[in-house]
């Protein structure tokens, strides 16, 4: 398995569909945001750890796509730590069809902020701990059948 976090299943509808009768663009990323939540808490993103100040921005993001998605498919969600530093974090996420096959690839930068100061910060000893179990658990996930265009510098 090439991404071991599930997410969610979505059920693709008309109005996610633009004049080209396929997923739209800004729908894309809303499907793989709204799949996300259990994949950010897990890495320790919890409210409880928001109500204490702190939180993440994406700083970069690349979609690829490679298969259409239309109205009535019933996709899911999955995603994969590849990378995490003091500050920084980098996962895939992809839209799987309902057959399994991949239909877009996204990768995101995230900075670990604090939000008193709007300013990227170290994770703490806690937080960083997670994300370093979570990254050692998908490192022995298949290897990827893709190249990777973001990285992050530790």
């Amino acid at each position: 398995m090439i991404f071991p976090y599930q997410g969610s299943q979505i059920l693709i509808t008309d109005s996610m569909c633009d004049t080209n009768g396929h997923l739209n663009m800004v729908q894309h990323c809303q499907v793989l945001e709204d799949g996300c939540y259990g994949f950010q808490e897990d890495l320790g993103y919890t409210t409880e750890y928001f109500n204490r100040g702190y939180s993440n921005f994406v700083l970069e993001m690349n979609i690829r796509y490679l298969q259409e998605v239309f109205a009535s498919d019933k996709v899911s969600t999955c995603y994969r730590l590849l990378d995490c530093g003091p500050k920084l974090f980098h996962y895939c996420a992809a839209i799987l069809s309902p057959k399994g096959e991949i239909c877009s690839v996204a990768e995101y930068v995230l900075a670990h902020v604090n939000l008193t100061e709007r300013k990227t910060s170290n994770m703490n000893h806690e937080l960083k701990q997670k994300m370093q179990n979570m990254l050692e658990e998908h490192k022995k996930s298949d290897s990827l059948n893709f190249k990777l265009n973001l990285s992050i510098e530790k």
